[in-house]
């Protein structure tokens, strides 16, 4: 996806789903670049964090929470594979992000 197909398909939804991490999670990207989430599932889901993220010019997702990660920035690249998003940290290397868009902010972040 190129940068300005990532930015019209994010800014202002959700991305649901398991993070790099291995962790289930609800993120809603704001348009002003302040990102909130929550992670976990059922009675768990109670870890709440917020952040910035944004789309670098060679078309990077990068997020930095306050807490979550030590608080260090991340980016990832993101492939669209039928309709889900996939994610490759760009460091790491780790591709086991995946995500389904979910339009606005169902989850009130």
């Amino acid at each position: 996806m190129t940068a300005s197909e990532m930015k019209e398909k994010l800014i202002g939804n959700s991305l649901m789903g398991v993070s790099n991490g291995g962790y289930q999670v609800t993120w809603f990207l704001r348009n002003d670049g302040v990102i909130i989430g929550v992670n976990g599932s059922g009675a768990g889901r109670n870890a709440r964090d917020s952040g910035v993220w944004e789309i670098t010019q060679n078309g990077d997702f990068c997020t930095q929470w306050k807490k979550w990660g030590d608080g260090t920035k991340g980016c990832y690249k993101i492939y669209m594979v039928r309709d889900e998003i996939k994610t490759c940290g760009t460091v790491s290397g780790n591709c086991s992000g995946s995500f389904k868009i979910v339009q606005g902010n169902p989850d009130k972040l």
